[in-house]
């Protein structure tokens, strides 16, 4: 009896536990394909967050940097007050190194003409004029006695402040994958890419001089 009830279930019985087996590797298969664009997804958001949340700390401390400049005030001390204004947490946030902080930033204060964005400059390699923007601004680290209260009517002040931002996205990896002709050996075993993984982030602000 038993035989025969286990030759009358065989084929039902082999159909149920198939279609069961067969459904948790469909679900593994679908985990599979779907789990790296999730976190992909996932870490794109932090990084996403990141960059804002320092550019926007960064656009402000150039924005105090301009206004000081705009002041007329010693361009060390312009610097000085751009470096402060950037808490040290978005230095570490930014470069994922806690020892980092905002005596680290790259900073740097100009007087420019008007409209110096629209500014082109002549290329002696190909006799052509090609876009430089900012190019003939003067930089005030370098260029002793000038300030705000030393150039012509409608001069700007500008500054800029600079910091390392280290991606959590394998960013380079995925260029890599799309461009598969930069294959090839370097830092990575498998991919040619950045080791560092990282992008300069700029705050950048202008200010008519008060002079």
């Amino acid at each position: 009896m038993r035989g025969a009830a286990h030759h009358r279930c065989g084929s039902a019985c082999s159909g149920v536990l198939g279609g069961k087996y067969g459904d948790r590797g469909a679900v593994a298969v679908e985990f599979a394909l779907i789990f790296p664009v999730f976190l992909f997804m996932i870490l794109f958001m932090l990084d996403a967050g990141r960059y804002l949340t320092v550019q926007m700390a960064l656009n402000n401390a150039a924005e105090v940097g301009a206004r000081a400049v705009a002041e007329s005030t010693d361009p060390y001390i312009a610097a000085s007050q751009m470096r402060v204004s950037v808490p040290d947490t978005f230095v570490a946030l930014s470069t994922m190194d806690q020892g980092m902080t905002a005596t680290g930033l790259t900073t740097s204060v100009f007087v420019c003409p008007l409209y110096s964005e629209n500014y082109y400059a002549f290329d002696p390699n190909n006799g052509l004029y090609s876009p430089s923007p900012d190019g003939n601004c003067t930089d005030l680290g370098t260029a002793s006695g000038t300030s705000c209260s030393t150039v012509l009517a409608n001069y700007r002040a500008m500054a800029r402040v600079y910091v390392s931002f280290k991606w959590i996205t394998p960013i380079g990896l995925i260029i890599n994958l799309a461009n598969p002709q930069d294959v090839g050996p370097g830092n990575s075993i498998y991919f040619d890419r950045n080791a560092d993984d990282t992008t300069i982030i700029e705050g950048k602000a202008k200010l008519l001089c008060l002079n």
